[in-house]
């Protein structure tokens, strides 16, 4: 049976937030260390547009994401889901923009809806949720801002 609710906040950002909720934080959670993963080998040359866009958007945002300590090694996959699916949303969205929303039916000439919008709807949904797991975006920023941990937090992480 599937959990109900949104998924819990890592111990990290409880922290960070000054443990709102004021319940004993998990002090076996993991915590790897920050550090930038290693780039994916489909971003090492990129050949298509979409890969082209995504390889970008790596460069762009993971040595700022590493810098805030969201960004681990082993995050690597959630992060290249984030790229590629950018990648793949800014190549079709390109394509629209070019050719229109609408197209003209290869065989008959009936205008239809541009395929590349299909494409780009469903690579921006993957997209977003990959973007809120990486707390990119201001709705993911705002449910947690900077302070720093206190002694009191520390006793409640232990104990």
């Amino acid at each position: 049976m599937a959990r109900r609710g949104p998924p819990p906040l890592p111990t990290r950002l409880k922290l960070i937030a000054g443990n709102p909720g004021k319940r004993r934080l998990n002090a076996a959670e993991p915590t790897p260390a920050a550090e930038r993963p290693e780039l994916p080998p489909a971003l090492k040359l990129p050949a298509t547009r979409a890969a082209q866009l995504a390889r970008g958007e790596w460069d762009r945002t993971v040595g700022e994401l590493v810098d805030l300590g969201v960004l681990t090694r082993i995050d690597r996959a959630v992060l290249e889901a984030f790229v590629v699916n950018y990648g793949i949303w800014a190549a079709a969205i390109e394509h629209v923009l070019a050719v229109g929303a609408m197209v003209k039916a290869p065989q008959s000439g009936v205008p239809m809806q541009n395929p590349n919008v299909a494409i780009a709807k469903n690579a921006m949904k993957l997209w977003m949720a990959a973007a809120a797991e990486l707390g990119i975006g201001p709705a993911s920023r705002s449910r947690v801002s900077r302070v720093e941990p206190s002694k009191e937090d520390d006793e409640d992480l232990l104990g």
